[in-house]
């Protein structure tokens, strides 16, 4: 027994300090080693490997990654690849980022400052399995690109409301799509990973393969490797009805009174979708209220929305159409710098006017700045969604109450840098604020979502305790040199450690 101790110390005491060293070459990282793994890289991969001064066409979302300096970019088109690029990278010791749609809203997120940028956009193809049930995926596909191809078969699956968000990072984050109630989040509809891990090994992670990092997939962001391929859920989907109208905040009483009655029926009619909007329209220094109607059959007044179409509106847009056709979109990247932060509670018309009243009294501090922007987002996490994340072993999320809660986003956009701070310091305020409110009325629940929210929100955490150490857990086993820690080689997002 001693024995056994006494080698458990050495053990950790050897691992410490291996990790402690792998963290000194991170910390003390040479544009050197990068450049000679460019180089490496554009002797393996030709015309795959590019240059920022020669790299005109890649764009991204949000205006803060595209001013991104990296060393080069690289597009593989396999797992194999992916796992020749990351075991080269992890030689030299040299910081990468992994991109997937691109809309992440931090450097190193998907665009690596001074690192290698390992651009996923090939790995795109759609193929049916199981009698059109499922379908691999690869992680570089958008969520137009997914719809796209499943269109043609009358099929669809849990993507983005937006079409050129990515699916990987939008799966992996959890996923809210416009089926949710029906289907659950994208998380609880993959029945398979293709994932590189750290030693650049490619393993396939199901139920019954590397259970533990399966569920840790399920939720844990970018943690644990580089998810190549995914194996989704598909289903038969036709027109559906995605309406969208704007109401003068006059109606704010009656507006919130039917939409939580409608958030409520989620619960129990998997066919009805419902989002509100309290925008900032900073042109005319005012308001607007918005309520996106889904419904899912080609219906244009379904009984459940004859209430909330009593209240008079100002104008409206949509009508029936295709998954498909309603995630297109021809907004320009690039331009635009953006900033999402996140709050859950527990249903309460009272609690969303109360954030409502917060914004416009918060809103005057970066009315005048040039090309400001704000949305207040809130929908439901039905019922039926947070049931189906107790399958095939659970997800990591930590989700698990009676009823239905309610999911808020505050999306900010804005034009130059040098508003940043202000941006960050009133989305802040904002938050706590709201957090407060919730708190005293006794509706605050901790869940964070990971791809709402903003640096410094404590994701992770948010999911229980129990789950945060188990996460961590499975992290260190899968990549026990940090390569995918905050002090390794992949620092954004967000990080476990």
């Amino acid at each position: 027994m001693a024995l056994f101790l006494f080698f458990s110390i050495l053990l950790g005491i050897l691992t410490h300090a291996v990790v402690h060293g792998f963290e000194q070459q991170a910390n003390a990282l040479s544009s050197g080693s990068c450049e000679r793994a460019c180089d490496i890289l554009h002797s393996q991969f030709g015309d795959a490997l590019h240059y920022p001064n020669n790299d005109p066409g890649f764009v991204l979302w949000d205006a803060k990654q595209n001013e991104v300096r990296y060393a080069c970019r690289i597009e593989p088109e396999s797992s194999a690849d992916v796992a020749a690029v990351l075991s080269l990278l992890v030689n030299e010791w040299c910081r990468f980022g992994v991109k997937g749609g691109g809309h992440s809203r931090y450097p190193d997120d998907s665009n690596s400052v001074g690192g290698v940028t390992i651009d996923l956009n090939r790995l795109n193809t759609v193929e049916l399995l199981n009698n059109s049930s499922r379908m691999r995926v690869g992680a570089g596909a958008t969520g137009s690109q997914v719809y796209d191809a499943l269109e043609p078969y009358g099929l669809a699956f849990v993507g983005p409301r937006t079409g050129t968000v990515g699916v990987g990072g939008f799966t992996l984050g959890g996923g809210t799509s416009a089926v949710t109630a029906e289907y659950g989040w994208a998380l609880d509809n993959v029945f398979e990973y293709e994932v590189v891990l750290a030693n650049a090994t490619v393993v396939t992670v199901n139920e019954d393969q590397h259970p533990d990092l399966y569920f840790a997939l399920r939720g844990g962001a970018n943690n644990f490797g580089i998810v190549t391929y995914f194996q989704l859920r598909v289903f038969a989907q036709g027109p559906v009805l995605d309406l969208d109208r704007s109401y003068d905040p006059n109606v704010t009483d009656i507006f919130l009174k039917e939409a939580y009655d409608i958030f409520s029926v989620q619960d129990t009619n998997p066919q009805v979708g419902f989002e509100s909007v309290f925008t900032y329209i900073p042109q005319q220094n005012r308001f607007l209220l918005r309520g996106t109607q889904r419904y899912a059959q080609p219906v244009r007044n379904p009984p459940v929305f004859e209430r909330l179409n009593r209240i008079p509106f100002q104008s409206e847009s949509g009508g029936i159409g295709t998954l498909a056709s309603f995630a297109r979109s021809n907004a320009p990247l690039g331009r635009s710098r953006y900033l999402f932060n996140t709050i859950t509670h527990y249903p309460s018309p009272e609690l969303s006017k109360r954030a409502f009243q917060i914004l416009r009294q918060e809103v005057q501090s970066v009315a005048n700045i040039t090309g400001f922007s704000a949305n207040l987002i809130s929908y439901s996490i039905p019922a039926r969604a947070i049931s189906r994340m107790q399958e095939r072993g659970g997800n990591a999320l930590g989700i698990n109450v009676k009823g239905h809660l309610i999911l808020n986003n505050l999306s900010l956009a804005w034009a130059h840098a040098a508003d940043d701070e202000q941006v960050r310091l009133f989305a802040a305020r904002f938050l706590q604020r709201y957090q407060v409110a919730a708190r005293e009325l006794g509706l605050y629940h901790p869940f964070v979502y990971v791809n709402y929210a903003d640096k410094g929100q404590d994701v992770f955490s948010s999911y229980g305790e129990r789950n945060k150490r188990r996460l961590i857990e499975i992290q260190r086993s899968v990549d026990p040199m940090g390569v995918f820690t905050s002090k390794g080689l992949w620092r954004g997002f967000f990080k476990l450690l």
